[in-house]
């Protein structure tokens, strides 16, 4: 479609429609219609498939636990990600690769289940942290610097995404176990909006930025079990994408979650959760679109599209989860999900994942 600037009909019409999720614009002489639809172009969360989950599972099944001379230790997964914790008198200092950047902050139960890490910390799979924790008795301070980039397939093309994140924490632990902290984290995310790219018309040229905090909290039920609970929300500045995107007006998001987990419960070194969580979501904002309704010669040209960034449903996502290591190359994981809303969609209808997984590495 090739229409200059100079004969170019502008028509700006302002269409609303509930929730972020298609725009349509009209159709031209022809009666074709000129629309797009968000969940094509630009990274929403991916549908729940055996192969996908399998993935995220096998990464904590497979997770590899090193202690090193000096009381340091590292932990290894095999999507590549690592971390790398050294203690001291003072406290510890931590480097960190892929998903072991977001689990180090909190108390460490993302590790388990995933959805009680920190959302905002990483949005890149590829960021990588160096941070450090000072004990003051019962409190521990922490602060890292979160950074890294990749090139992300992103509807028909590849953009390339740049994301950093300034994190502070407070964490304090009574005497009876009782745990809570608090989690601030300041991120600028180039190429990238909360984690999601686009390209062409919906690329992000604009720097976006997001300041959040996360409340977290941990209490020992006995000497192998626990219950953690997290939540977090955040505020996106408003930006100018450029393109077919933009303006976009300021957005306030938020997730939580709420796990119960178990050690050793049918055999030693096993272990077992039940979470409920609601994956990040936006609460607040709106977002315009110029959308094309055909090229001048078919007496088309521009319209204006509004829509809130508020989803039409709130996803619930329930895990139960049991992973036994059978010896040093073999392991068994059992776990079943069920989504209801799957991607803050309304009219989706709810996912359910059911798998047993024996693995035998040699």
């Amino acid at each position: 479609m090739n229409v200059s600037s100079a004969d170019r009909i502008e028509k700006r019409v302002v269409l609303k429609a509930p929730g972020a999720r298609v725009w349509r614009a009209l159709a031209d002489a022809y009666g074709r219609a000129y629309g797009t639809t968000i969940a094509d172009r630009i990274g929403a969360p991916l549908p729940l498939r055996v192969d996908r989950a399998l993935v995220a599972i096998d990464a904590r099944q497979d997770r590899v636990e090193r202690r090193l001379p000096g009381g340091g230790r590292m932990s290894l997964a095999p999507d590549g990600s690592f971390a790398l914790l050294r203690g001291d008198a003072g406290g510890e200092t931590a480097f960190a690769a892929g998903a072991g950047t977001a689990e180090w902050f909190g108390f460490g139960a993302g590790r388990e289940v995933q959805s009680l890490a920190n959302p905002y910390a990483a949005f890149g799979p590829t960021a990588a942290l160096a941070g450090r924790g000072q004990r003051w008795g019962a409190w521990l301070l922490r602060g890292g610097l979160v950074g890294g980039g990749n090139t992300e397939p992103s509807g028909y093309g590849w953009t390339q995404v740049q994301a950093g994140s300034v994190v502070a924490e407070v964490l304090h632990e009574r005497p009876d176990g009782l745990s809570f902290g608090l989690t601030y984290v300041a991120g600028r995310e180039d190429g990238g909006w909360l984690g999601a790219v686009g390209s062409g018309g919906l690329a992000i040229d604009d720097a976006v930025q997001t300041q959040s905090l996360q409340l977290s909290a941990a209490l020992p039920l006995g000497a192998a079990g626990r219950i953690a609970a997290s939540f977090a929300r955040g505020r996106t500045a408003a930006f100018d994408a450029g393109g077919l995107l933009g303006p976009v007006e300021a957005a306030g998001t938020e997730a939580w979650s709420l796990a119960w987990l178990r050690r050793d419960t049918l055999f030693t070194g096993d272990t077992v959760s039940l979470a409920l969580s609601q994956p990040l979501r936006a609460r607040s904002g709106s977002a315009r679109w110029t959308i094309p309704l055909g090229t001048v010669s078919d007496g088309g040209g521009w319209a204006v599209a509004e829509s809130s960034l508020v989803p039409t449903g709130r996803e619930r996502a329930v895990e139960i989860a049991w992973r036994a290591p059978l010896s040093r190359a073999r392991g068994l994981v059992a776990a079943f999900v069920w989504r209801h809303e799957p991607n803050h969609d309304a009219s989706a209808p709810a996912e359910v994942l059911a798998v047993v997984r024996h693995h035998w590495a040699f």
